[in-house]
């Protein structure tokens, strides 16, 4: 997984939840961007780590309390798979959870 977030309160927000997902879910490798950059390039940067997910903050997730999972990898291979979708920030350990279910033991 590749964090992008945009803006100051978005990269905050994500810190957070990232280290609250890496103590309970410690064998799941999560990237994050670091420095600025636009969302397109942090997605640049997510495609191009081989990250099967980015796991995106912008100004709206935070205003919602929520973060956008958006698929980067295995798209074909899974006909359930919605692509991209935007879940309640406490529904994030277990939305990953079940997307990589096959990766963890």
């Amino acid at each position: 997984a590749y964090v992008v977030a945009v803006g100051e309160a978005a990269q905050r927000e994500a810190l957070a939840a990232v280290e609250a997902v890496r103590d309970k879910l410690g064998e799941l490798v999560i990237l994050q961007h670091t420095g600025a950059g636009s969302f397109k390039s942090q997605l640049k940067k997510a495609d191009k780590s081989g990250a099967r997910v980015a796991l995106i903050w912008g100004e709206d997730e935070v205003a919602n309390g929520k973060v956008t999972i958006k698929q980067l990898r295995d798209q074909a291979a899974q006909v359930d798979n919605p692509g991209q979708q935007t879940v309640p920030r406490e529904h994030l350990e277990a939305t990953l959870v079940a997307a990589f279910a096959d990766r963890m033991g």
